[in-house]
């Protein structure tokens, strides 16, 4: 079944063809909606020959995605970010659990390539994977970025935009895949985090009940340190059914820092 790749840009010039080409095998068509780039971002999409699209940014991650993901016309859609790659070796297992599966979507498991080893949850690079070689370490993450096309699957969120909550009212989300590649992440993650915790004003709307982007506040509470708020925020998925695993690892890793 066919595969709409679904991407949201800004002054991505460096990347945005690297993303592209790294599925292009895989996927019938392209959608990439830019949030307003002044660098040579829309030169490199023209030069694609992709369908892309113009927006106003509005402050919302969420919002920008579910415009791409409006514009898709195929069976599937696949999420990228401009700096994230699907390695080549698994190329031919997205194909296989999109033409098979009776899943609605599936986690594809983030690699996020770093430098130094000072960072939660990093893993020495076993060299797995040839993208990777050139790093000491990664973080995985799992994350939501293959699923079916439909109006009822969208985004919510204005910066750790996510998918949960109507993946689980459909109830058929599985862990599809080994790792697509992200290899910047060393060098935004604190900027990420600090705008994060700049726009609650803007994002009251946000359900902070819901308990993947909980998880998510408890690592960036944890990468910056601050242990008392990570362990206050964790406090409120005790109850959560979905996450009794990942709960747990993070309890291990807030005693580590007691």
């Amino acid at each position: 079944m066919g595969i709409s790749l679904c991407m949201i840009v800004k002054n991505e010039e460096d990347w945005v063809d690297g993303a592209v080409q790294s599925v292009r095998s895989i996927v019938n068509e392209v959608i990439i909606v830019d949030t307003g780039s002044t660098d040579a971002t829309l030169e490199c999409i023209q030069a694609l020959g992709v369908n892309s699209f113009k927006i106003l940014w509005k402050d919302s991650f969420a919002e920008a995605r579910n415009a791409s993901l409006a514009q898709a016309t195929q069976p599937w859609i696949l999420v990228l970010d401009a700096d994230e790659r699907i390695a080549s070796k698994d190329l031919p297992l997205i194909l296989d659990r999109t033409s098979r599966s009776a899943a609605d979507g599936y986690q594809l498991i983030q690699r996020n390539y770093v430098f130094g080893n000072q960072i939660l949850g990093w893993v020495p690079n076993g060299g797995d994977y040839e993208e990777g070689a050139n790093y000491s370490g990664y973080v995985d993450n799992p994350l939501i970025r293959l699923f079916r096309n439909s109006p009822e699957i969208r985004f919510d969120g204005a910066v750790h935009e996510i998918t949960f909550d109507i993946h689980l009212e459909l109830g058929n989300i599985r862990l599809a895949t080994r790792a697509h590649q992200h290899y910047t992440w060393a060098n935004i993650a604190a900027e990420w985090i600090d705008i994060f915790e700049a726009m609650p004003v803007k994002t009251g709307h946000r359900r902070w009940s819901e308990p993947l982007r909980l998880l998510q506040k408890t690592h960036d509470y944890l990468r910056k340190g601050n242990v008392s708020a990570a362990t206050r925020v964790l406090a409120a998925l005790e109850q959560s059914p979905f996450l009794e695993n990942e709960v747990r690892v993070v309890k291990g890793q807030i005693s580590t820092w007691m």
